[in-house]
């Protein structure tokens, strides 16, 4: 469906269609917004309808939205009033809502109390369509939620999602209350509440005597070990729950292996698919007793959880030939040497594992050789992520051979390992034949300009990577060069570069210039504080100027200059694809960012554009209100840092207030008053 004007191309933005039937909802800005009353006309095919950070005027123009909604829209299925502002209140409406035939229904921040939510629920004697409720982040503690389970009032209700809602113990056993008579809830989210171990207990008794529920997530919640023996307890009893995450509570060893004693006797039945532990300090022998857990495709979480290389040790002897994987978490875990050696052994038997994380466990060179073994002779790892282990050279040579002979290896993390230009020689060389790799994070190791040519020679041949990182690198000009000629293979399918914090300088930027007009694929370039000077400006937006894919082009903190300012100027008049450019504080001067300023006037793609710390000034501010008048795609503008008077955001003011697809404008470190920040309304942000 085409948008005719700036107002129908903004309703499109904000609701799904499945017809080109005309359905127009509403001037939606995210923070601004404004309902004419009747709009939806009868049989209009909406699926979803998104008023998130909307601020309405009040509940009657939300009410008869919602009128509209109930009584025109028979296929709507999803409404989001996330963060909505109204200042007289949302229940009448959120009663009008219920009798839609939306299933989805997310009000997430919307500060819904008790109160208001029991007015909603009381003014329908029955919700028979709704499936799905959020309510995260609000202020109705256990009352709210008893009010929903009553029986007869959601019949189909599968997904509750209740966190950060202040419930307490007392609170938490109403829910369970409740949910005994419920024979349809299939998830329920409630993280974020000081249920506390009285509110474990609460769940627990729930969970034993349940046959439907299949996901639980209690998160930040103030269980300790006694919280935890009563789920155990209750596990033992209960055949539907699939997945159970209790992550960042207080539970220690007794907790953990109690848990895992009761997981031995769900193993034999319907066992549990995935359990996160997560931040909890279960210490090294209930870790070794969770290997339980370790067969059928099953997900255990244990970073941050004191496992140790013995506990790890012990883990591993849990895996028998042919295991089958879905996730194993270990990282910040202390495993060191013997840990790392015991994973790479026990990598040798398992049949498939999709990810293995075991970052910032200094596992070392000798770790990393038996991890990297395991892969050469066939273990079927997809994800990867050895961060911050210090494998060094070594290491790096072993998983790149390991990488070279992988079939399955798609995701490979081996940031702030220490690898030298040797050990990303190893991974040009494994490039060179793998076709599966699709992501490698190699930044933050002092690879230097040797390492970066051998990757992008790597380049030239591999039709299988999409996303390379080499931030902070050691990279210099050279290394950009080579970078950029592996851009131009005909072969290279890369979409997303990011080469942040190297010293490529303006020789670099004006190889990565050329690389622009002839690379089919790329589709994000990041290169911030990359010492790029007005030469390299200018030759970047040459490059943008005819390439016809790139998406995301970040250039914050290089010295661009006036010059290169007027370049990309020019650029975003011809471009017809980028759709975000980030220049702040590149050094443009007014005249630099003025010019693509007016630029954005006639462009039609970009939606969000950051300009902030570039001495710009009232007369720059002027500029950008006029092209807010005429620009019907922006979203975001982040302009904060530039020397604004009263004046100049008097006349940005007045250009936001025409705009209609503008939600977000950033305006921190400005120079007007109070009187003159209050003219942007909800939009605006003075201090991030």
């Amino acid at each position: 469906m085409m948008a005719q004007n700036a107002e129908e191309e903004l309703a499109i933005r904000c609701v799904s269609f499945t017809t080109n039937r005309p359905a127009l909802v509403c001037k939606l800005g995210g923070p601004r917004m404004s309902v004419t009353t009747g709009f939806i006309s009868s049989g209009a095919e909406i699926e979803e309808l998104d008023l998130s950070n909307a601020s309405i005027p009040n509940e009657k123009e939300l009410c008869s939205l919602f009128y509209s909604l109930r009584d025109c829209c028979p296929s709507i299925r999803t409404v989001r009033m996330d963060r909505v502002k109204c200042p007289d209140g949302v229940g009448v409406a959120l009663g009008i809502l219920f009798e839609t035939q939306a299933d989805s229904i997310h009000v997430d921040g919307i500060g819904l109390d008790s109160g208001t939510f029991q007015h909603a629920i009381d003014a329908v004697s029955h919700i028979a369509k709704v499936s799905k409720f959020s309510a995260r982040e609000n202020l109705l503690y256990g009352m709210g939620a008893t009010m929903l389970l009553t029986p007869g009032k959601l019949d189909c209700l599968r997904e509750l999602d209740l966190s950060s809602n202040g419930i307490n113990p007392e609170g938490t056993w109403k829910i369970a209350d409740a949910l005994g008579a419920n024979q349809t809830l299939e998830v329920l989210n409630i993280v974020n509440n000081p249920i506390g171990e009285a509110g474990a207990a609460a769940i627990s008794k729930f969970l034993a005597a349940n046959r439907t529920i299949k996901t639980i997530n209690m998160d930040y919640c103030a269980i300790g070990d006694r919280g935890a023996q009563n789920l155990a307890r209750a596990l033992e009893q209960n055949h539907s729950l699939s997945s159970l995450s209790v992550s960042n509570n207080a539970i220690t060893e007794s907790g953990g292996k109690a848990l895992a004693l009761s997981l031995k006797v769900r193993v034999r039945a319907d066992a549990l698919k995935s359990l996160n532990l997560l931040g909890n300090e279960i210490g090294p022998q209930a870790a070794g007793m969770l290997g339980c857990m370790l067969d059928c495709g099953r997900e255990l979480n244990l970073c941050k959880c004191a496992v140790g290389g013995s506990g790890t040790v012990e883990l591993c002897r849990m895996i028998g030939r042919g295991t089958k994987l879905s996730k194993l978490g270990l990282s910040w875990n202390k495993l060191e040497k013997v840990g790392g050696v015991a994973l790479g052994r026990a990598l040798e038997d398992v049949g498939e594992i999709t990810v293995l994380d075991v970052e910032w466990n200094q596992i070392g060179a000798e770790g990393a050789v038996a991890i990297g073994v395991a892969l050469e002779r066939g273990a079927h790892v997809k994800q990867l992520y050895l961060g911050g282990n210090g494998i060094k050279r070594a290491g790096a040579v072993a998983v790149a051979k390991g990488v070279e002979r992988s079939e399955t290896l798609a995701w490979v993390d081996l940031r702030q390992n220490e690898i030298d230009a040797k050990g990303a020689a190893a991974f040009g060389a494994a490039l060179e034949k793998n076709r599966s790799l699709y992501k490698l994070l190699l930044g933050e190791n002092p690879i230097g300009d040797d390492g970066a040519e051998a990757l992008g020679k790597a380049l030239l041949n591999n039709n299988s990577l999409r996303q390379l990182f080499l931030r902070y690198s050691s990279m210099g000009k050279n290394g950009a060069r080579s970078i950029a000629l592996g851009l131009t293979g005909r072969n290279c399918r890369l979409k997303t570069l990011e080469l942040d914090n190297n010293d490529i300088r303006d020789e670099g930027a004006q190889a990565m210039g050329k690389a622009l007009e002839a690379n089919p694929a790329l589709t994000v370039l990041s290169l911030s504080q990359c010492q790029i000077g007005e030469l390299g400006g200018e030759a970047l937006a040459a490059g943008l100027e005819k390439n016809s894919t790139l998406e995301r082009l970040i250039l914050r903190a290089n010295n661009i200059w006036t010059k290169g300012g007027k370049a990309m100027g020019r650029a975003l008049m011809r471009n017809r694809r980028l759709e975000e450019l980030n220049m702040m504080n590149c050094h443009m001067g007014a005249e630099g960012g003025e010019a693509i300023l007016r630029a954005m006037e006639t462009n039609g793609t970009l939606t969000v554009l950051s300009l902030g710390g570039n001495e710009l000034q009232d007369r720059g501010a002027e500029v950008a209100g006029r092209m807010l008048e005429k620009n019907c795609t922006l979203s975001v503008l982040c302009f904060g840092g530039n020397l604004i008077n009263d004046e100049g955001g008097r006349a940005l003011a007045r250009g936001v207030a025409k705009n209609a697809t503008l939600w977000f404008i950033s305006l921190e470190n400005s120079h007007f008053g109070n009187d003159v920040s209050a003219l942007f309304g909800s939009r605006a942000v003075f201090d991030l």
